[in-house]
This record gives structure tokens, C-alpha cells and sequence, in this order.
């Protein structure tokens, strides 16, 4: 069974590996989270719908997706991210409590945060709740030369 070039002699199914390995492995590979790779979506699946853009769809006021917004202190006198401090961001209490009052997302929601993203957001505000603007906008930055 022949597939190409460096694929030869392990057939289609092991390229597909490979290649998901390749492309995938260096995500997994990182214990710093990334807000593209790791905040961003999970605020896009649970998050955005009240708390994004859309000034008629908000919710108390706050607004997730710019870093000025989300930091600053909201009309009720509480700040959703104080960046390294998760003890201090209301983002952090009301995503791990199990109060229905205040748990967020709403009980209402179709799906909730897991234990894992819960623990993924954590550990970003710990982090510096550092925001990145999308890759395309971003300058690239010249990686040092390895050393021969």
C-alpha cells in the first residue's frame, strides 16, 4: 500500500496521525494558556452571547471581549477580571460556585463550564488575564537563532 513520499510505507491512516500530531501536539505541549487558543473559544461558546458585543444583547453591563471593559469596575462595584488575582474577579467566583442566584452560565444555558475550563480560566487571570488581539493583527516577532 503506497501513500507518498514520506508516507510510504505507513499508508494513508498513519499520514492523518502524523500529521495531526504535528499540527496539534505543540497546543497541548504548553502549560501557559493562551487567551486565542484557550479563553477566546470557551468565551465564544458561553460567554459572548451576554457579555460580547452586541450592546442590546448585554448583560449587566459587562463586556468581555475588550480587555478595558472586562477589567474595569462594574456599576454593581465588582470587577469581572482583576488580572492575578482570581480570589478578587467576580469571573472566577461565579464560574465555580454552585449557586443557582449566580452561577454563570445561567442553569438556563444549554451547557456549563466543565471543571477543566473552569480551572483554564483560573489559571489565565492568575497568569495576568493577558488578552491578544487575532493573529492577522499581530506583528510577527524574530525568533532568536539556535545555537550551532
Amino acid at each position: 500500500m503506497r501513500a507518498c513520499g514520506f508516507l510510504r510505507y505507513s499508508g494513508p491512516c498513519w499520514g492523518v496521525v502524523w500529521l495531526v500530531g504535528f499540527v496539534w501536539m505543540p497546543a497541548f505541549a504548553s502549560d501557559k494558556v493562551d487567551y486565542q487558543r484557550d479563553i477566546q473559544p470557551i468565551f465564544s461558546e458561553h460567554c459572548f452571547k451576554c457579555h460580547g458585543s452586541d450592546e442590546g444583547a448585554r448583560q449587566a453591563g459587562l463586556r468581555l471581549d475588550q480587555v478595558d471593559a472586562a477589567m474595569a469596575r462594574l456599576a454593581s462595584g465588582k470587577t469581572a477580571i482583576v488580572a492575578g488575582e482570581p480570589a478578587e474577579s467576580e469571573l472566577v467566583r461565579r464560574i465555580g460556585s454552585h449557586n443557582p442566584e449566580i452561577i454563570m452560565p445561567p442553569p438556563g444555558e444549554q451547557n456549563g463550564l466543565n471543571d477543566e475550563r473552569i480551572a483554564v480560566m483560573t489559571q489565565w487571570i492568575q497568569a495576568g488575564a493577558g488578552y491578544a488581539g487575532h493573529w492577522a493583527f499581530v506583528a510577527p516577532e524574530r525568533a532568536e537563532l539556535p545555537q550551532a
